[in-house]
């Protein structure tokens, strides 16, 4: 029997519990972390008393993280129907190794200090006052696409040596989801890994043009002046 499978079965079982777990530590440190039932009065509703908000907080909290892995799944889904081809250009680009994903991160660094510099100076000008939101919105869309990207490329690296991937990207966005997802509710350090994931997304989706795999010019502003 192939042993990646029972390493697949045993990370996927491992990020599993920890995205459960998360919901009994209120006070981990999530960059984005739901905290439902967060200085709610329970005491306001009928039937309900103070005693019972160490049971709800959890709960709710699992629920809020269960939710939130199936918005992530379910985004990166659509992304993967919607846009295949670009999505495989970027997985390509991810797959060449480590040298390919520090460019990536380094392209991303550049991409969040070149916007937020242009954000600033764009302050200065009234008629500019909208730039930030739309800089704002330019880099979480191409991180959004990288991000897809990254979590195909880990569940379909691991469902690959273990020798089940069988052309089945979705299992692989599954897979993939569930790691990344389950590395990101991790305290203190989960912060760090979902910025760096998401700046390199950033920066894979830039560096292959969001996924055209052309490169950057300006040629096709040239006019051919020969007469």
């Amino acid at each position: 029997m192939n042993r990646w499978r029972i390493v697949v079965v045993l990370v996927a079982i491992l990020a599993f519990a920890v995205i459960l777990t998360s919901g009994l530590f209120p006070a981990r440190a999530l960059l984005f972390g739901p905290r439902p039932f967060a200085g709610v009065d329970v005491s306001e509703f009928h039937g309900w008393s103070p005693a019972m908000l160490p049971v709800l907080q959890p709960a709710g909290s699992i629920l809020a993280q269960l939710g939130a892995l199936l918005a992530q799944f379910v985004v990166a889904l659509i992304l993967l129907y919607l846009i295949p081809d670009r999505i495989r250009v970027m997985t390509h680009s991810l797959a060449l190794g480590p040298s390919a994903i520090l460019r990536h991160l380094a392209t991303g660094l550049a991409l969040a200090v070149c916007l937020a510099a242009v954000g600033i100076l764009s302050v200065l000008s009234l008629h500019m006052f909208p730039l930030p939101f739309i800089l704002l919105g330019l880099l979480f869309a191409s991180a959004l696409m990288g991000a897809a990207a990254i979590t195909l490329t880990v569940g379909r690296g691991l469902l690959r040596r273990a020798e089940w991937y069988s052309n089945r990207p979705v299992r692989a966005l599954a897979l993939g989801t569930l790691i990344v997802s389950a590395v990101a509710v991790i305290p203190v350090a989960g912060d760090l890994i979902l910025a760096l994931t998401l700046i390199t997304g950033a920066g894979v989706a830039v560096a292959t043009r969001f996924g055209t795999g052309r490169s950057w010019t300006l040629d096709p502003l040239v006019e051919d002046v020969a007469v």
